[in-house]
């Protein structure tokens, strides 16, 4: 099966409004982000959203959580509507986990169930959002955004 994502439409445009009420805390460096990130996940009662641009596969989480994939997949575990969109950039695939067959492939060895989407730019551009959305419109929501990629070299 080939798949080139040909398919989906490129972003043209788009506005946000403002929104009062927010709280920003700022977290520097990978392993304290990447901690506070995790309890928030482990708190979660309803969702879990994530975008992520480069991500290393074996890249383990602080406190002996395991993987990215690990956490998405406890999180879906307890009942979560677990999310993602990954970066799919041809050239810069060693980088980045862009959905190859390999890549779907673990996912799916591995039996992973949340939902799993490859999103791409014009050209060669990169999509170099990170965020994490958790328990979207719920009192309890929370937003890391901004950041850090989910590799070795990010997070000492």
């Amino acid at each position: 099966m080939s798949y080139s994502g040909a398919h989906i439409p490129y972003v043209k445009n788009c506005s946000y409004p403002l929104r009062f009420g927010n709280r920003i805390i700022p977290l520097i460096d990978g392993a304290p982000a990447f901690r506070r990130i995790c309890e928030a996940v482990e708190q979660a009662r309803h969702s879990l959203w994530v975008t992520v641009a480069f991500l290393e596969p074996e890249f383990q989480m602080p406190g002996g959580r395991g993987s990215f994939f690990d956490v998405l997949d406890r999180a879906k575990e307890r009942g979560l509507d677990v999310r993602v969109i990954f970066w799919r950039s041809e050239w810069a695939a060693d980088h980045h986990f862009h959905g190859s067959p390999e890549h779907r492939h673990f996912l799916s060895s591995r039996g992973s169930t949340f939902l799993a989407r490859w999103d791409r730019l014009e050209k060669t551009w990169c999509h170099h959002q990170k965020s994490w959305l958790i328990d979207a419109g719920q009192d309890s929501e929370v937003a890391f955004v901004g950041g850090i990629n989910l590799g070795t070299g990010f997070c000492g």
